[in-house]
């Protein structure tokens, strides 16, 4: 066996081969450092991802907690405003029934802009809540 391998080995075969052999080993090397790399970089964007999401979440977990305390004073404004409705509702037809406007009534000019006005302020501050 030895005598087998020392002539295939010799001469410029045995070079050939050995050259071979040593191209093997240094392919062979550089793909794992290449997959170790790969494997790092992956492992690096994981981490960063995981981070772009941990940032998300806390800032949907912010905003929800807003959301919630907001619907709360909403429910509180809207029972309040509920209970209140009857007795405005009844004020207002009373005061009609005591003080009804003549046959004809319209308001001037300058009353219809102060009413658009009010209402418009009334709308601005509806829409600023």
């Amino acid at each position: 066996m030895r005598a087998l391998l020392q002539s295939l080995l010799g001469g410029v075969w045995g070079y050939v081969a050995v050259a071979g052999f040593a191209a093997s080993i240094a392919v062979g090397a550089t793909l794992v450092v290449k997959n170790g790399e790969i494997a790092r970089i992956e492992r690096d964007q994981a981490k960063v991802d995981l981070a772009v999401t941990q940032a998300a979440l806390s800032q949907f977990r912010t905003v929800a907690a807003t959301i919630n305390v907001k619907a709360l004073e909403f429910s509180a404004i809207r029972d309040t405003l509920n209970s209140r409705l009857g007795t405005i509702s009844k004020d207002l037809k009373h005061a009609i029934a005591a003080n009804p406007l003549p046959d004809g009534c319209r308001p001037d000019a300058e009353r219809m802009r102060s009413i658009e006005s009010a209402i418009a302020a009334a709308n601005a501050a509806a829409a600023g809540r």
